[in-house]
């Protein structure tokens, strides 16, 4: 879709350029134009997949990175950044606030 589809229209553009035709320099330019924005939405969609990704596993691993201070190595890779209050309660709370609206969340106690 990204490649084959334009590659038609490309290749008129470019059979009309050969005849001198000024339309064919508007049909090859905009054939490059629509493979680039199909790249660009399947790169803009995989970003968005990547971070749905990124926010379950952060939801899943919070409580074991954040209140209960394991290493990343036992977290999946996620490590929570930043200072943490030294109560374990007041680190649980915090957790509780930031997830309140995620369907996502899993309090690991």
């Amino acid at each position: 879709m990204t490649v084959f589809e334009p590659a038609l229209f490309l290749l008129v553009g470019l059979v009309l350029m050969l005849f001198a035709q000024p339309v064919g320099i508007l049909i090859t330019i905009c054939s490059i134009l629509y493979s680039a924005s199909y790249f660009a939405s399947y790169w803009i969609g995989d970003d968005y997949i990547m971070d749905m990704i990124d926010k379950i596993i952060c939801g899943e691993e919070i409580v074991d990175s954040f209140v209960n201070d394991k290493d990343s190595s036992l977290t999946r890779g996620f490590n929570a950044m930043g200072r943490k209050p030294i109560n374990k309660d007041a680190r649980r709370k915090i957790v509780e606030k930031m997830f309140e609206d995620e369907d996502y969340y899993e309090d690991a106690t």
